[in-house]
Order: structure tokens, then C-alpha cells, then sequence
């Protein structure tokens, strides 16, 4: 069957086929059916029903290998014939039973195929699969995407219900009772999805309304009964016993959540009743204790026995990801607000219980517990500012005076809008030197304005607009709603925010002047000091009456302080190996990022003079000369030295775009999810991966863009060069892959 399905897959999904069909209600006539709507059948056919597709498959075996031939041949009249047999043979074999599939199947039709499938799964994929048959269809034209635009939004909160912790307890009779009421919903969808798309006829406006409206009558309906049944089933079942009781790492899944009432109190407070935002600012707070509880609880030198916390663990582990569904769902824009306001109010509760569970196991074993409690109610109406990475080279070394002199030119000089020019070789401190500047007291206290955007070499106008926007931290701008707005309309709110203040912006990482010569006109010229820096690579592209900083290389004595600082933070250097550290440093040829990452190598081997001089001897092989590529490839000393459980998980930092802060929940999932993270006794692979990306830091691959609010990590990212690094192994490897932002 998988070489049919392929075959489907990549033959139709960008195709039109007219089919011609015979059926009780419509005799003889052709339909038009898109490719992709043909495609998402199949794919929910296989699932549910692949005996089916087995007479089909077999009788079109020979002919799928005749059509790819001549395709591949070039042969236009073969393959049109070709084409036009396969068209027949499916729709023959095919079409007469797909009725059958535009209703939910029953749990015993599928239960020998599927055992492990509960109701609400069974009734979940089936309102997915309409969802993406309306998806299909909806993109033929505008006008069905304005048509069944409501309809979807009422089937996609169909969707996350069932996903939600009241509708998965399906031994239980309300569930059952309120699933019925479901199904009976989805039925009608399906029923008037059919005859919306598959009639031989044009349906009339106004009976395609009237259906549409029946449907939303019943949605209506059905919303009151689910309020009355999260009601009583918050009431009947405070907590729902996970069905799995592997105690992965509660700490990590509380900071998820917190993370993500953050995220929601900042980026969506204009749409949050005052009533929800209490009630968030209650939960962040529970969390918060429990957070501090758990931690001290689980510290080794508490002899807790594991097995008096499993349960509180469990749940609140279990609660955590009900709350974090809830939240993310509703930002996503799956759930309505009347949804939240229900349930969140519900989830609080337990969240109390386990707190005070949490409270009597430590006052039992006389644990002295921080209180890290803080007012988050006074901070969530703050937006969170976009800042600049945090650079791998935290000591800057050879560039105190260029600091001073930028600086200088920053707050001083002309009145007129004045432009600083940062030029450098990748990986000599350019964005370094301008975030040392940008952070600085004297800088903050003299602009009125102060903003951030990376350009790199692709120029995304949208994205720098927006990443100029987000970065003001004294204007107050309904950042929500900059998504929604046209590119003009960005440049003309950067306008309006930086009129007659005295601004100061970095433009990081520039390739050519067409971003300047694009929204110069945007940043207006007041003669009130205002300044703009810009970093980049290449010289001689400044515009006309910049202050340009060509930074040198490092020299030699530079290089060795940088490195012994780097490698003995805390004491000084071993006498026997001071040599053959300036002999190390020497042969990083000027450049901090190479003298940092090489130290990074050091800092983790064996402080021995016959190990440093093995390094050595691999430096010998990485020399520079004038090609930029071949300054990154001194770097690749830093890989060749990685522990095997790393190395991949460095790598998979090229899934990401360029200059992306990279949230760091995300990327430990998706490192579990590829099964980079070993398994260790008595420790969670969250708690693993944690420590891995801990690792590359002391290392110095990895960059901290972020943290929270406790001090831990939120966002990190990887220099551009490391980056090229990455690419290149990831090629070699054939490990390439992307990730969307």
C-alpha cells in the first residue's frame, strides 16, 4: 500500500482532476475534485479503513509504474493517456464508497484495526479530517474561505475540547452522554460538508447558508450543555489519574507553564477581561510556591523517599499540562475566551491542593524553603523587550578604547541624526562591542528611545519592522496587534514612536545599504542628538557621513589574556602550561570568537601539558588565510572535541533560522522528541537535556539570549559562524533539516 500512498501523494497533491460519477442521488456527470482534497480522503481511509484501498492498489500497481515511466520519459501523449487511465481506475474502485467515510465511524468498525483509540480519538480525527477537507477547499478562491471561515472556527473548538481532560475520560457516563451530543454535531458537519463538495450541481447561496446556520444553531445549543458538564465535572472529579505514572521532571513543567502565563499576560492583556487576569495572576502565583517547593524538596541532601512524593508529582504534573493546554490553546486561538474563563477558574483549585500537600511534606522533614513568591501582578502589564543576545564573548578584551570613542560619539558631536558604522571580520566582536554600549547606564539615561533589529543577509523588511517595534521599551504600542499590519503601516508607526525623542537604534549585521535606502525616510532627523549604529562584515558600504570603527584583529597579548581568563576564571594558569597557552592563543589568529571557543575546549580537558599540546598540534591544521570560510573552520576544533551525546544536539542548532532566540522549552522537546537525550537513572530527560545545553554554554557554543525570571535559561542561540560550522557538518552528515520559527 506505501508505494500507492507515495505515489498519491506525489503525483496529486498540487492537481485537479475532473471525475466522472454515478451515484443514487447524481446519475452520469462530472465533478471537479483539487488533488489535496483527493489526498486527505485517502490518507483518513488508510487509517480507518485501508482494506478498501486494497483491490484498488492491486490493480493499479502496473499501471502507476507505466505512468511514472512516461512522465519521467517526457512522453506528453503517454502520459496524458496514462493519466486519464489512472483518473478512471480510482474513481471506478474508489469513489462509490467514500460517503460511507463522511460520517464517524463507530468504536466497534475500527476497534479490530485500532484497539488502543478511545471515543473521543475516534470522534477527534474525524473533525479533523473535515477540517482539513475544508482547509483543502477553502483555498480554491476567497469566496469558499469566507464561506466556511465559521464553520471551521466552530469545528476547531470542537477539536481542542476533545482534547481537553473532561472529554478524555471516556468510561465515564457523562462523557459518554456529551460525546453523543458530539457526534451527533459531527455527523451533520460531515453530512453538509458532502453535499457542499461533492454535488454535480452548484449549490445555491442561499442553501449553503441556510445549512451553515442550521449547523451553527446546533453549535449553539451544544456550548450550554458543555458548560453544564465541565461544571458538574469539575465538581464530581477534581483530579483525573494520569494513565501513565512515570514521574518525568514537575519542576520543568511548571516552568512551562509559568513561562506561558507570561507570554499570554504580555502579548495578550488588550483581549484578557480583568476578571481572567485575577485569576491568572492567582495561578502564576501558586505555581510560583509550588515551583520553590518542589525544588527544595528534591535537593539531595533531603532524604525525601520518592515514593511519599510520586503522587503530589504526578499531579502536578498532570494539572500543569491540563493548565498549559487550556492557555495555549486559547492563544493559538483554538478556544474562546467564554472557554478559559470556564476552566481556568477550575484548574486553580488543584493547584492549591498540591501546594498544601507540598507545605506538610516539608514541614515533616523541617526543610528550609526560600520563599522566591514575587509580585507578579505588578510586572505583567510590562512588555517584555526584545534585547540583544547575550554575546559568547562576555570579556571583552583589545577594544576598550573603540567602546569609549562610540560611546563618546553616541552621547556628544553633531545634533543632527548621526550614523555609527561597526566593521569587523565575522566573529571580531562587532555586536559585542555594540551591546556593551547600547547597555550602558550613561547610553540608557541620555536616549529617550532605544531599539534592536537583525538584519543578516537575507533582508526580511517585515521582520525588521517588527523586531524594531517589539524592542522599544518606552513607548507604549498594542504589540499584539503589529502582526496584523501592513508593512506601511509598521514604518509609519517607527515614525510616530520615534518623532521628536531622541532615539538611539541598532541595525546589527548588515550586507548592503538597500534596508537603509529602504526606511531611512522612517526614522526622522529632529537635531536632537539621535543616533543609529550599524555592524557588518563588509567594508566600504557605510553611507555617506557615517563614523566608521574598523575593528583590528586581536593581538597577541590580547588573545592570551582573553583565553587564560576564559580557562582559569578563578585562579591563575599553571606555570607549565603558560607557553604553550600563548603558543595556543597566538595561533587563533587574532580573532575572539576562535579564542573563545578554543578555550572552551581547554576549559573542559585535562589541564596537563601533553594534553594542551595535542590541541595545538590539530591548530596547526586550521591556519588562516584571507577566505572568510576558513576562519570558521578553526572552530570545527571545538566539535571534533564534544562528547558523542553533544554533538547532534549542537547540530540541530542549524534547524533553526539564522539569528533566531531560540525558546529554550522548545528545543529540549524537540531534542527529546529526536532521541538525542540519553536515559539516566533517577533523572528526567527534560533535567538531562537541560544539562546538555548547560554543557555546550561552558563550553562557549551556545549563546544565553534569554533568562527568566529566576535566573534560568528562557532563550539561547549560536553565533552566525558556529552557525556555518553546523551547516557545513550538517551536510556532510546528510543531517539538514528546518525548523519553522
Amino acid at each position: 500500500m506505501a508505494p500507492t500512498i507515495e505515489f498519491m501523494s506525489k503525483y496529486l497533491s498540487d492537481r485537479s482532476m475532473e471525475l466522472y460519477l454515478s451515484d443514487e442521488e447524481d446519475v452520469d456527470q462530472t465533478i471537479f475534485w483539487n488533488g489535496p482534497t483527493l489526498l486527505a480522503i485517502v490518507f483518513y481511509v488508510v487509517k480507518f479503513d485501508g482494506d478498501v484501498l486494497c483491490h484498488l492498489i492491486k490493480n493499479l500497481d502496473i499501471l502507476i509504474r507505466e505512468f511514472v515511466k512516461a512522465r519521467t520519459d517526457k512522453l506528453e501523449e503517454v502520459y496524458q493517456q496514462k493519466w486519464e487511465e489512472f483518473s478512471n481506475m480510482f474513481v471506478n474502485s474508489f469513489m462509490p464508497k467514500v460517503r460511507k467515510f463522511f460520517k464517524v465511524p463507530k468504536l466497534h468498525e475500527v476497534s479490530d484495526k485500532n484497539n488502543s483509540l478511545k471515543e473521543n480519538e475516534i470522534l477527534a480525527s474525524f473533525v479533523d479530517f473535515l477540517l482539513q477537507i475544508l482547509n483543502c477547499e477553502s483555498h480554491i478562491n476567497s469566496i469558499e474561505e469566507e464561506r466556511y471561515a465559521v464553520l471551521q472556527k466552530e469545528l476547531t473548538f470542537l477539536l481542542s475540547l476533545l482534547g481537553d481532560i473532561p472529554f478524555q475520560c471516556t468510561e465515564l457516563e457523562e462523557v459518554k452522554n456529551i460525546l453523543a451530543e458530539f457526534e451527533i454535531l459531527a455527523n451533520e458537519a460531515g453530512k453538509f460538508i458532502y453535499s457542499c463538495i461533492f454535488s454535480t450541481f452548484q449549490i445555491k447561496v442561499s442553501s449553503f447558508i441556510e445549512g451553515r446556520n442550521s449547523l451553527l444553531k446546533m453549535v449553539e445549543v451544544l456550548n450550554v450543555k458543555i458548560e453544564e458538564y465541565c461544571i458538574k465535572f469539575s465538581k464530581i472529579h477534581p483530579f483525573v489519574v494520569s494513565r501513565t505514572h512515570d514521574v518525568i521532571d514537575s519542576v520543568f513543567i511548571v516552568d512551562s507553564l509559568i513561562e506561558d502565563l507570561e507570554n499570554l499576560m504580555n502579548n495578550q492583556i488588550q483581549l484578557i477581561t480583568n476578571e481572567m487576569k485575577v485569576q491568572i495572576i492567582t495561578l502564576h502565583e501558586e505555581l510560583t510556591i509550588s515551583r520553590s517547593l518542589l525544588k527544595d524538596i528534591r535537593m539531595p541532601q533531603y532524604t525525601v523517599h520518592m515514593d511519599e512524593l510520586n503522587e503530589s508529582l504526578v499531579q502536578i504534573r498532570d494539572v500543569a499540562y491540563e493548565a498549559e493546554y487550556l492557555v495555549n490553546s486559547y492563544v493559538v486561538g483554538n478556544l474562546p475566551i467564554w472557554y478559559l474563563n470556564l476552566r481556568l477558574p477550575v484548574v486553580i483549585p488543584k493547584f492549591e491542593l498540591i501546594r498544601t500537600r507540598l507545605q506538610e511534606i516539608k514541614t515533616i522533614y523541617d526543610i528550609k524553603v526560600l520563599d522566591i513568591k514575587k509580585d507578579f501582578s505588578r510586572e505583567v502589564p510590562t512588555q517584555a523587550m526584545r534585547t540583544p543576545t547575550t554575546m559568547i564573548i562576555d570579556i571583552v578584551v583589545g577594544f576598550e578604547d573603540e567602546s569609549a570613542n562610540i560611546s563618546n560619539d553616541l552621547i556628544g558631536g553633531s545634533k543632527n541624526r548621526q550614523i555609527v558604522w561597526i566593521f569587523g571580520m565575522p566573529g571580531l566582536g562587532k555586536t559585542t562591542i555594540a551591546n556593551k554600549v547600547y547597555i550602558d547606564r550613561s547610553i540608557t539615561d541620555h536616549f529617550d528611545e532605544r531599539g534592536w533589529c537583525v538584519v543578516s543577509q537575507t533582508y526580511q523588511k517585515r521582520r525588521v519592522l517588527i523586531d524594531i517595534l517589539m524592542s522599544f521599551s518606552k513607548t507604549k504600542i498594542e504589540k499584539n496587534s503589529i502582526f496584523e499590519k501592513e508593512n506601511e503601516s509598521l514604518s509609519l508607526m517607527i515614525h510616530q514612536c520615534l518623532k521628536n525623542r531622541r532615539y538611539l537604534v541598532v541595525i546589527d549585521d548588515v550586507w548592503s545599504t538597500n534596508m537603509w535606502d529602504d526606511l531611512e525616510r522612517f526614522f526622522p532627523d529632529d537635531g536632537n542628538g539621535s543616533r543609529i549604529i550599524f555592524t557588518s562584515r563588509i567594508r566600504g558600504i557605510s553611507p555617506t557621513n557615517s563614523i566608521v570603527y574598523s575593528l583590528p584583529l586581536l593581538k597577541e597579548d590580547q588573545c592570551w589574556s582573553l583565553l587564560v581568563n576564559k580557562v582559569f576564571p578563578e585562579e591563575p594558569c599553571p606555570p607549565q602550561l603558560q607557553d604553550i597557552g600563548k603558543r595556543i592563543a597566538a595561533k587563533c589568529g587574532g580573532l575572539p570568537l576562535a579564542v573563545v571557543v578554543t578555550a572552551g575546549v581547554l576549559a573542559n580537558l585535562e589541564k596537563k601539558k601533553s594534553v594542551w599540546e595535542k590541541v595545538e598540534i590539530n591548530l596547526d591544521s586550521y591556519m588562516f588565510d584571507d577566505d572568510t570560510n576558513n576562519y570558521s573552520k578553526i572552530l570545527e576544533l571545538s566539535f571534533k572535541h564534544l562528547p558523542d551525546r553533544l554533538k547532534m544536539c549542537f547540530l540541530y542548532f542549524v534547524a533553526f533560522p539564522e539569528n533566531t532566540q531560540i525558546p529554550v522549552k522548545k528545543l529540549i522537546w524537540l531534542w527529546i522528541a529526536e532521541g538525542f537525550i540519553q536515559r539516566e537513572q533517577e533523572k528526567s530527560p527534560e533535567l538531562v537535556a537541560e544539562e546538555y545545553l548547560s554543557d555546550l554554554i561552558n563550553r562557549s557554543l551556545v549563546l544565553i539570549a534569554k533568562r527568566r525570571y529566576d535566573g534560568g535559561i528562557k532563550e539561547c542561540n549560536i553565533h552566525d559562524l558556529l552557525r556555518d560550522m553546523c551547516l557545513r557538518k550538517a551536510h556532510e552528515e546528510k543531517i539538514l533539516k528546518s525548523i519553522d520559527e
